[in-house]
């Protein structure tokens, strides 16, 4: 099985590359080497052979962007669109506002696509995490830690073609380091 990641380099997406490549082959684009979510068509060309898109890197409206256009060169085919998105979109956020409404944007064109596509072969993921062990302040919060985040992707890749999990809002309710995700995978 082939992967491909956007921001591999750092942050979730590092620890997801991490965990991942230690069974697959994984392709990752970056800035780091040479890749810009922007330039969606030299991204797009190296999917062809992939069976997984992770899509990752926030970068304003672009993620929402480059998920329409993997969405329709894929959409008969039996391959998995895993969505990297945010809780801010079900609660108010300290996020900027443009980030926020990014992240619902994604949601809402994802949902909106896959019940129009009755027929699709494609299987859409959307993740939604709470924040993360790699965002700098809200200490308040309990952070999930992103080592856990990535085996649970893990988990869902292999999960059979045509089980398709649309959504998911990922929690961690105690301190990070208190939380063994090992438990429940």
């Amino acid at each position: 099985m082939k992967i491909a990641i956007t921001g591999h380099s750092e942050g979730i997406g590092n620890d997801i590359y991490l965990n991942l490549i230690k069974e697959y082959d994984v392709i990752g684009f970056s800035r780091s080497n040479g890749f810009n979510i922007k330039n969606t068509d030299k991204i797009i060309e190296q999917l062809e052979n992939c069976d997984v898109f992770i899509n990752n890197t926030y970068e304003k409206n672009y993620q929402t962007i480059l998920f329409e256009l993997i969405f329709d060169k894929w959409k008969f085919l039996p391959k998995t669109i895993i969505n990297m998105n945010s809780s801010c979109v079900y609660h108010s956020s300290d996020w900027s506002p443009e980030y926020a409404n990014s992240k619902k944007e994604l949601k809402e064109v994802s949902l909106n696509t896959i019940r129009n596509y009755k027929n699709k072969k494609v299987r859409v993921i959307n993740l939604y995490p709470s924040t993360l062990s790699t965002h700098t302040g809200f200490e308040s919060l309990n952070k999930l830690d992103t080592e856990n985040l990535a085996k649970m992707i893990n988990w869902l890749i292999k999960q059979p073609q045509e089980i398709e999990i649309r959504e998911m809002s990922i929690y961690c309710t105690t301190l990070e380091k208190e939380f063994e995700i090992n438990k429940l995978i």
